[in-house]
C-alpha cells in the first residue's frame, strides 16, 4: 500500500509544481511529464492488489472489495482527467 501512496504522492508533487502553461513548448514539456507519470503509475493496480491480499486476514472481504472498487474507480477517473486536460491544452494552444 505504501508503494501506491508513494507513487501517487510523487506524481501529485510533480503536477503541483508545474506552473501555468502558456506556450506550445511548455505544453510539450507538460505532456512529457504526463507520459512519465502514466508510465510510473502502471504498477499501481498490481501493487494495490498485492496490498489488499496482504490485508485479507485483517479486514473483511466485503471491506477489501469495497476499497479495491473505490481505488480502481479513482485510478480510472485520474487517468481520464489527465487525458482530458492534455487534450484541452492541445486544443487551446492550437487555436
Amino acid at each position: 500500500m505504501s508503494k501506491v501512496y508513494d507513487t501517487y504522492f510523487k506524481s501529485f508533487e510533480a503536477f503541483r509544481k508545474t506552473p501555468e502553461i502558456r506556450t506550445a513548448a511548455e505544453n510539450d514539456e507538460f505532456c512529457k511529464k504526463i507520459k512519465q507519470a502514466l508510465k510510473e503509475n502502471l504498477n499501481v493496480i498490481p501493487n494495490l492488489a498485492t496490498g489488499v491480499l496482504e490485508c485479507r486476514d485483517l479486514v473483511s472481504a466485503a471491506e477489501l472489495d469495497a476499497f479495491m472498487n473505490s481505488m480502481l474507480r479513482s485510478v480510472c477517473l485520474t487517468i481520464s482527467a489527465i487525458r482530458l486536460e492534455s487534450q484541452e491544452s492541445d486544443d487551446v494552444l492550437s487555436s
